[in-house]
């Protein structure tokens, strides 16, 4: 009986992975195009940047809807739905003639596919406690890191060997296999504890959930120290392939080196957050995030020209980025256990919306310096540590002390 929900617990975890795995796949898998689609398109940086930013932006809105309709109508079909978006728009991608229509379709993949890492999400927390949810939280986060690990590696090969379209064209695939995944996943949600209010009382629901002093100080806590590895998605294929002229090939070895980083976050968190806690792992996960933000600043004000110490210290930043993410997260479901759907619903929005502003600012300062990812990320780390201290004002004397 053990050893079947142990290898059923498995099997969920790994089908949520993939579910999860739509954002950075979405959004990893084409970054080693950008420089070339910038070049197809005859746009500058900024422009180009934009189906990013439009993508994290639908990311954001698109949760806002899934959330709540996930807690009303249950979890899959809510997934179902939203992976037919996602290959339709996916398709409009692949045959747009102009950046805008690009643009415009990137929109509505991200709006489809985000209803994987919501719900993803609230069937975490609707299958276990807080505390393990952290640790179910890591592990998803951990097999979710092999997405944007893999993902410019094989996006750089694909753009070598077929062209930029092809990108889109395994994305297609790769959502068929989910779509199918899903129907093995059991509904998390029984009939019984699923929402029956109307419009007007989800914009309540998520006044009460915007306006609760905890759950927005662990919101942005995990917000602002993604925003800093969005900055790195957005910045770094013009600061690697462009500016220091390596090949779209070399910049997957790059960001294999960051994602591995993150990947160690996930794992440090996992093998520790049992025996200290959640609320002293999020310490120490903003608490990075402060330090490496400061080097950061740091290397640009004092020696400026050290580009690859600048590269060390934002691979040093990324493990806040997962221990953050994912106790700060497990603390904000937590407050919310009636209404999870939209509790991960504007995590996930203000998340990717911060994200979205991270990634626009880094193409905007690009016109004026070159190290505009790396001052975004320097102000992201800091930013997540000030949440902590000024909204949940958590520390103490005695914090470390059981």
């Amino acid at each position: 009986m053990k050893n079947s929900s142990n290898k059923s617990t498995t099997l969920l975890i790994i089908a949520l992975s993939m579910l999860t795995a739509f954002a950075p796949l979405s959004v990893d898998m084409y970054l080693p195009s950008l420089p070339m689609l910038a070049k197809i398109y005859d746009v500058n940086e900024a422009t180009i940047q934009l189906t990013l930013s439009s993508f994290l932006f639908g990311f954001a809105v698109a949760q806002l809807i899934h959330g709540p309709l996930s807690d009303r109508w249950g979890r899959k079909p809510v997934i179902f739905l939203g992976i037919t978006i996602y290959i339709i728009a996916s398709l409009g991608v692949i045959f747009s003639s102009k950046v805008e229509a690009m643009i415009f379709f990137r929109f509505f993949q991200a709006f489809g596919g985000s209803a994987g890492p919501v719900i993803a999400r609230a069937i975490v927390r609707d299958t276990f406690s807080k505390d393990k949810s952290s640790q179910i939280l890591s592990i998803l986060f951990l097999v979710m890191s092999m997405a944007p690990l893999l993902a410019p590696l094989i996006g750089g090969q694909i753009l070598y060997f077929f062209g930029w379209k092809y990108i889109f064209i395994t994305l297609i695939i790769f959502s068929f296999i989910c779509l199918i995944l899903t129907f093995g996943i059991r509904e998390s949600l029984p009939k019984t504890s699923r929402s029956k209010i109307g419009f007007f009382s989800i914009l309540i629901i998520y006044k009460n959930l915007l306006l609760h002093k905890k759950f927005i100080g662990y919101t942005l806590c995990m917000s602002f120290g993604f925003s800093g590895m969005f900055a790195y998605i957005s910045g770094s294929p013009f600061f690697i392939i462009d500016y220091l002229n390596f090949s779209p090939q070399l910049f997957g070895f790059f960001f294999f080196i960051n994602v591995l980083f993150l990947i160690i976050g996930s794992t440090i968190n996992a093998l520790f957050v049992n025996k200290y806690g959640s609320e002293k792992m999020l310490f120490i996960g903003i608490s990075l995030s402060a330090i490496f933000g400061i080097f950061i600043f740091l290397n640009i004000l004092i020696y400026p020209k050290l580009n690859y110490t600048i590269i060390f210290f934002i691979t040093l930043f990324m493990p806040s980025v997962t221990i953050t993410g994912a106790n700060a997260t497990a603390a904000a479901l937590n407050l919310f256990p009636k209404n999870i759907g939209s509790a991960a619903a504007a995590i996930g929005a203000v998340q990717f919306m911060i994200g979205g502003i991270s990634g626009y600012v880094v193409g905007e300062l690009y016109f004026f310096t070159f190290y505009s990812m790396a001052i975004v990320i320097g102000i992201s780390g800091l930013l997540s540590f000030f949440s902590y201290i000024f909204i949940l004002r958590r520390i103490s004397l005695n914090f470390f002390s059981r």
